[in-house]
C-alpha cells in the first residue's frame, strides 16, 4: 500500500495556461516522472467564454492537446465538481480525477472588529454596505449593480461598495455618474492583507458571474474569502457556486444579472433582524474552516502527492 512504499519524485503542474502541459509531459517521459496535472481553468471553454480565442479551429486544436495531455498525467485535480463532470463526459477516467477545491488563507481572511477610522475615511459608516470586492471585468457583469442601486435609491442608507481593478472599472464609474446614482462608491484595490477590515465594514458581500455554460462550473475564490471573514453573502450565480453557497446556509442566491432580483434581495437582507444576517454569516465561517482552509486542502494536495509517487497509475 502507499504508506509501504518508498516514495519517488513526482511533478505537479499548474494549469492555466494549458500549455505548460507540454513540457511536464516531455519531462515525464525522459526522466520517468508521473506528474499531477491541476487545472484550474477549463480550456478551451474559458477562451470561448470570454471571447479570448473566437477562432473555432482553434479552440477545437486546443481541446484535442488538452485531451492529450489528460491522459498523459498521472492523475488530475480540479477544483468544483462541474469540472470533473466536464472531464468524465469527455472521455477522463473518474478515479483520475481528484475535487480539490481552492481555499482562502485563514491567517488573513479572518472575522476582525469594525474600524469606524477606516469606516469615516472610506465613506463606510453609517450606511448599510454591500460590498463587491476583487476584479471589475467583463465576466462579472457589474451593470447590475449600478441598476439594481438605481431601483433602491428611496432607501438612502442602503449602499454599494466596489473594491478592485479591473479593465471595466472606468466605465462603470462613469455609466455611475451618467445614471446620476449615488448610492455607488468605489475603492481603490487593496492588499489582501487588509481586505478583513473592509469586509468588516460590510452588512453584506456580493458575488456575480454572467451565466455563460462555464461560470456554471466556476466558483469564484472571492466566495472563500467572504465565508471565512463570516459575512452573509448574495451570490447572483448559478451551479457550483450557488449550491456552495445555498448548502452553507451563507446568504441568498437570485438570478445573475438580474437587477430586480437583486434589489429585491438586498431589501430583504436589509429588513432582516441582525441575528439572522449574522447566523449566515457564521454558518459560511463554519462551512469554510471545514472545507476551504488552506491547512486542510493542502493536507489534501499532500496525501493525493504521496499516493501518485508510490503509485503513478493513481
Amino acid at each position: 500500500g502507499p504508506a509501504l512504499c518508498s516514495p519517488a519524485e513526482v511533478m505537479w503542474v499548474y494549469h492555466p495556461p494549458l500549455t505548460v502541459g507540454i513540457p511536464a509531459c516531455w519531462i515525464g517521459l525522459l526522466r520517468r516522472i508521473p506528474f499531477i496535472y491541476g487545472i484550474h481553468d477549463m480550456w478551451p471553454e474559458t477562451l470561448a467564454s470570454t471571447g479570448m480565442m473566437p477562432n473555432r479551429v482553434v479552440q477545437s486544436a486546443l481541446g484535442q492537446l488538452a485531451d492529450w495531455i489528460y491522459c498523459q498525467a498521472a492523475a488530475l485535480t480540479v477544483v468544483t465538481p462541474g469540472f470533473k463532470a466536464n472531464l468524465i463526459a469527455k472521455g477522463v477516467p473518474t478515479e483520475k480525477i481528484h475535487v480539490i477545491p481552492n481555499w482562502a488563507d485563514e491567517d488573513i481572511y479572518r472575522p476582525v472588529p469594525k474600524n469606524p477610522i477606516l469606516a469615516q475615511t472610506v465613506g463606510m459608516q453609517d450606511r448599510f454596505n454591500i460590498v463587491y470586492a476583487g476584479n471589475i471585468g467583463l465576466a462579472q457583469g457589474l451593470d447590475t449593480v449600478l441598476a439594481a442601486a438605481q431601483m433602491l435609491q428611496d432607501m438612502p442608507k442602503i449602499q454599494f461598495v466596489f473594491i478592485g481593478d479591473g479593465v471595466d472599472r472606468e466605465r462603470l464609474r462613469d455609466q455611475a455618474r451618467k445614471m446620476e446614482v449615488t448610492n455607488v462608491r468605489f475603492i481603490d484595490q487593496q492588499p489582501p492583507e487588509r481586505m478583513a477590515d473592509f469586509f468588516a465594514l460590510a452588512d453584506v458581500l456580493y458575488m456575480q458571474l454572467i451565466d455563460e455554460l462555464l461560470f456554471r462550473i466556476t466558483i469564484p475564490s472571492k466566495m472563500y474569502s467572504y465565508m471565512a471573514c463570516a459575512r452573509p453573502i448574495i451570490a447572483a450565480v448559478t451551479g457550483d457556486a450557488a449550491d456552495a453557497v445555498r448548502e452553507a446556509r451563507a446568504g441568498l442566491v437570485c438570478p445573475p444579472q438580474d437587477a430586480a432580483a437583486l434589489a429585491m434581495a438586498v431589501r430583504s437582507l436589509y429588513a432582516m433582524p441582525k441575528r439572522e444576517r449574522e447566523a449566515m454569516g457564521d454558518a459560511g465561517q463554519r462551512a469554510f474552516e471545514a472545507q476551504y482552509t488552506r491547512r486542510a486542502l493542502t493536507d489534501r494536495y499532500e496525501a493525493l502527492l504521496k499516493e501518485v509517487a508510490c503509485c503513478p497509475a493513481v
